[in-house]
């Protein structure tokens, strides 16, 4: 440490060692006092570095396993997903019934294969180091755009988008590919988002 005394100037200083007790020293700053190794900015500068918390959420898959499914798929999904459709594409066209075609049709992976939904979880850790876990779906878009949507667009494109996806899920090679289309069916039928 450099003291000035008064009426010193820079030029005339004089230097003085303060001892410290080590356990009120940084580590790295106390193995450079005891092996007067220099090492003290740079290790220093590590031990006061920002830390930083993982979070980590994990998500119980829930609903029965690839066997029970695959009982399902051949013997009930995938005539039971062709009466389903049907009968979403014409409760949609009713307008009135929509919240029933929408219900069905957010619901056909499930029909299929009995695949549970997924969840959206978001973790949030705020300044405080407050941590908040919110589940559920994105926002989504104004009621009016939804219905315009609806109206010229989303009641033919879902019919295409549900035709395809069945025929594809017909064929085992391209199931995933038929559930894929499932899973975004309520996206093109009312621009919802997941």
């Amino acid at each position: 440490m450099t003291d000035f005394a008064a009426g010193d100037s820079p030029a005339q200083t004089t230097s003085t060692e303060i001892d410290v007790p080590p356990g009120m020293l940084e580590p790295a700053q106390a193995l450079e006092k005891a092996t007067g190794s220099g090492i003290s900015q740079p290790a220093t500068a590590v031990a006061t570095a920002t830390f930083h918390q993982n979070i980590i959420v994990n998500q119980r898959k829930t609903g029965p396993g690839l066997f029970v499914r695959a009982i399902w798929y051949l013997f009930v999904g995938w005539w039971l997903t062709g009466f389903a459709l049907a009968f979403a594409w014409l409760c949609a066209l009713t307008i009135i019934l929509l919240p029933v075609a929408y219900l069905i049709v957010s619901k056909i992976p499930t029909i299929l294969t009995l695949r549970p939904r997924s969840v959206e979880t978001e973790v949030a850790v705020d300044a405080q180091g407050n941590i908040s876990v919110t589940t559920g779906g994105a926002a989504q878009l104004p009621f009016w755009q939804r219905a315009l949507w609806f109206i010229f667009v989303g009641w033919w494109a879902c019919a295409l988008a549900m035709s395809v996806a069945y025929v594809a899920s017909l064929t085992v090679v391209l199931l995933p590919v038929g559930l894929m289309i499932f899973n975004r069916v309520p996206a093109v039928m009312t621009l919802q988002r997941n």
